[in-house]
């Protein structure tokens, strides 16, 4: 799980559209190959993951984006994707 108490408005206006832009003029293909050359010797796909700050965080906080991102449990209402949230 990943977590930041950032917010949107830690981000200047132009931020993202930055971002998306830089993906969409090769950046996706230095993601790919910075990927593609990662040492994952020792690496263990069915290891428990590690235990993070996020993990201490309630699901149950009230907060409205992480509630989005992984949907109400108690409601059932589902999450968003990531997807949903860039665009």
């Amino acid at each position: 799980m990943a977590w930041s108490t950032l917010t949107k408005e830690d981000f200047d206006a132009d931020y993202w559209t930055a971002f998306y832009e830089w993906y969409a003029d090769g950046g996706d293909g230095h993601v790919a190959a910075y990927l593609a050359e990662l040492d994952l010797t020792g690496f263990d796909p069915k290891a428990p993951p590690p235990k993070t700050a996020a993990l201490g965080y309630p699901l149950d906080s009230g907060d409205p984006y992480l509630l989005w991102c992984v949907g109400a449990p108690a409601s059932g209402v589902q999450g968003g994707t990531l997807h949903m949230a860039v665009t």
